[in-house]
């Protein structure tokens, strides 16, 4: 149980180092760019794109333009 215990750990401790330099960036291309990049590709499709603009501290409009420049 330690063994997984400091397993869990360690991941959720990745995680929320993660979150807090995404809430450093200051430019919203960036922060989304360093989400797609740092996060599973499948996730994008799984999630609200409502859910991931709060997550990423944007506007779901600004999170729209954004998603449409990429393609």
């Amino acid at each position: 149980m330690r063994h997984i215990n400091r397993i869990l750990l360690e991941e959720y401790y990745i995680l929320a180092e993660q979150r807090v330099y995404l809430a450093r960036i200051p430019n919203a291309r960036k922060r989304l760019e360093f989400f797609m990049a740092n996060m599973k590709p499948k996730i994008m499709d799984r999630i609200p794109r409502k859910h991931l603009a709060s997550y990423l501290a944007i506007r779901p409009e600004t999170l729209s333009r954004l998603m449409k420049d990429k393609n």
